[in-house]
C-alpha cells in the first residue's frame, strides 16, 4: 500500500529537483531533500592540495602559498587574525549555488538539513586530519570547548524569508556533530547586499554591524564554529570574528556550505 500511495503521489504532486527542475521519483529525495541524485553527484569539492587555513586549492597561481613559513594563502591573507580557519562542504558551482539559492532565496527550508550533515562532513574530516574531537557531547578542539552559532541577519531579512538560512544550517551542524548551538551574535546594522562589492568595499560594508547577543555570556576559552551558507572574500566572517575574540572566544572556525572562488578555480575540472 506504501509503495502504490508513493506512485500515486508522484503522479498527482509531482517533485522537481530544486537544482535541475527535472521530476523526481520520490523515494529518490533522501534526507527529505528534493535534489536528485544526478545533482547530488555533481557536487564539487575543492581539490587537494588546500590551503590549511581556508581550505582554498592551491597550486593555482592565485592562492598558493608565499613561502613555506606560512599557513595562509593569497585568499585568505586579507582576513582578519581573528579568524583561525575556514571549512566548505563543496565549491560554489552548479548545481551547490542553485541549493544556496533555493534555502536562502525560495524558501526551501527543506534543503537545511542536507546541507548541515554535509558541512559537519567536512569539519569532521578536518577534526580527523587534526586528531581533535567534532561529533561528541562538549567536544574538545585543543582542550577548549566548543559552541556552534549562526552568522546573524537583521531582522526585517529574517522577517522577509521566514527564517535566517545560516541559523538552520547551524541546528543541523550543531545536531550532527553533537555540540552546543549558542546566539553569539547579532546583527545591528541592515547594510547594503556584498554580492557586488569588490573585496575592500566588503570589508567597509561590513564593519561595526555585529554586537553581542543579549544571551552571549561568558565565552572565555571557548572555541567557536561559525556557521553561514557561503564564503566569498570572507569579510564578513572576519568582523564576526574579530567581535567574538574580543569577547573571549579562544579561536574561530568558519563553516559553510557553499565557497567561492575566483574565475580560475571554478573552471577547473
Amino acid at each position: 500500500m506504501g509503495t502504490a500511495v508513493a506512485r500515486a503521489l508522484d503522479l498527482l504532486l509531482p517533485a522537481g529537483c530544486v537544482s535541475c527542475r527535472i521530476w523526481m521519483p520520490r523515494s529518490e529525495a533522501r534526507d527529505d531533500a528534493p535534489i536528485c541524485a544526478r545533482c547530488r553527484s555533481r557536487l564539487r569539492m575543492a581539490s587537494w592540495p588546500r590551503c590549511t587555513r581556508c581550505d582554498a586549492p592551491l597550486g593555482t597561481g592565485i592562492a598558493r602559498l608565499s613561502d613555506a613559513e606560512r599557513s595562509d594563502c593569497h585568499e585568505c591573507r586579507p582576513w582578519s587574525t581573528a579568524l583561525s580557519t575556514a571549512r566548505s562542504a563543496f565549491l560554489l558551482t552548479t548545481p551547490a549555488s542553485d541549493l544556496v539559492h533555493a534555502l536562502k532565496y525560495e524558501g526551501w527550508s527543506e534543503l537545511a538539513g542536507f546541507m548541515a550533515g554535509r558541512m559537519a562532513g567536512a569539519l569532521r574530516d578536518t577534526a580527523n586530519r587534526a586528531s581533535t574531537v567534532w561529533d561528541q557531547p562538549g567536544g574538545v578542539c585543543d582542550a577548549q570547548t566548543i559552541v556552534v552559532t549562526p552568522m546573524p541577519t537583521t531582522p526585517t531579512r529574517e522577517r522577509r524569508r521566514g527564517y535566517n538560512q545560516a541559523g538552520l544550517l547551524a541546528e543541523g551542524v550543531a545536531s550532527e556533530l553533537g555540540l552546543p548551538l549558542k546566539p553569539l551574535l547579532i546583527r545591528t546594522l541592515d547594510r547594503r547586499s556584498q554580492i557586488k562589492l569588490e573585496p575592500s568595499q566588503r570589508r567597509a560594508n561590513v564593519s561595526g554591524v555585529f554586537a553581542p547577543h543579549p544571551a552571549m555570556g561568558v565565552i572565555s576559552g571557548t572555541s567557536v564554529v561559525l556557521v553561514d551558507d557561503v564564503l566569498t572574500t570572507g569579510a564578513t566572517a572576519s568582523e564576526a570574528a574579530t567581535l567574538l575574540i574580543g569577547q573571549g572566544a579562544s579561536s574561530v572556525h568558519l563553516a559553510t556550505f557553499g565557497r567561492a572562488l575566483p574565475e580560475p578555480f571554478s573552471s577547473l575540472p
